[in-house]
């Protein structure tokens, strides 16, 4: 996504309940490396991008998706 002149790379996590692990401890080390491996790549391929600010963020769902209840952490991690 875009927010003015910042890319926002988002993760987007569901859980139809947090009886086991809470949504956002779904989210560890490895899966921010990934993600931050991932928009580094984009960011070398889509040179137009390349004197934007970006941010990492986190959208989590949690309960039936007909009613869900959402929750956007921007800034959820760095890189």
């Amino acid at each position: 996504a875009i927010e003015a002149n910042t890319i926002l790379f988002i993760e987007v996590r569901y859980r139809k309940n947090e009886k086991y692990m809470s949504v956002v401890e779904t989210i560890n080390q490895k899966k921010c490396n990934k993600i931050v491996m991932t928009s580094q790549y984009y960011l070398t391929q889509h040179k137009r991008y390349r004197n934007c600010q970006f941010r990492y963020d986190v959208i989590t769902m949690t309960g039936e998706l007909d009613h869900a209840e959402i929750t956007w952490i921007k800034d959820a991690f760095q890189a």
